[in-house]
């Protein structure tokens, strides 16, 4: 799972990364498929940015991001705590050009569970989904999903709905679909492993207006 956007502050993280010759690692959505990968690019950035309610595969971007290490670029990995810890577990050291950033988690659902919601609720809505987006900002703030689907004719069309209508985001609010592992989770702990942790503050307007 990756909560990316985090207020527009790991944005700003990876901007300089990468102004300062650096690649980024995060997790991105394109194609429905949930995971990590590598950018070298500002242009590119915009594809780690949103939420994503699901894990995310790291694929090989452990690999890769060592031997960025090895040849001496700054490498920026964001990630959950556990993915964070796997990182650091792989590369079995410490790198000075390493800045690891954690999320703030409470838990993620498999991508199993997901495709298949994807899949049933595709049919439903007469098509097939290609675009789906957890927490959709061109209403406001708050909980809306936004889906880009293409109908039987071939058609774009989109369909914005809260999201606590759809049974896979009112089902992970409610902590009923996380993985096994996710509900005795050792990182879920004031004591973080990475650099920087990030989450949301959902209500800041209110706290300080």
């Amino acid at each position: 799972m990756c909560i990316r956007d985090s207020g527009g502050a790991a944005h700003v993280f990876s901007s300089y990364i990468i102004r300062q010759g650096g690649v980024v690692y995060g997790c991105t959505s394109e194609g429905m498929h949930i995971r990590h990968i590598r950018v070298d690019s500002l242009s590119n950035l915009f594809k780690l940015q949103g939420s994503k309610y699901v894990q995310s595969a790291i694929g090989d971007t452990y690999a890769q991001a060592k031997k960025d290490l090895l040849d001496g670029k700054r490498v920026l990995f964001s990630g959950t705590p556990c993915q964070i810890a796997g990182l650091k577990q792989y590369l079995k050291k410490d790198y000075e050009n390493l800045l690891t950033v954690d999320i703030i988690c409470h838990g993620v659902p498999s991508k199993r569970f997901f495709q298949s919601f994807m899949e049933d609720y595709g049919k439903k809505l007469g098509g097939t989904i290609t675009e789906f987006y957890f927490r959709d900002k061109s209403k406001g703030q708050g909980m809306i999903t936004r889906s880009v689907y293409k109908n039987k004719h071939g058609e774009r069309q989109e369909k914005v709905i809260t999201g606590n209508l759809l049974s896979y985001v009112n089902l992970f609010l409610r902590s009923f679909t996380y993985r096994k592992n996710c509900y005795s989770c050792p990182f879920a702990s004031e004591k973080r492993v990475g650099d920087l942790t990030l989450g949301d503050f959902w209500g800041f307007h209110e706290e300080y207006p």
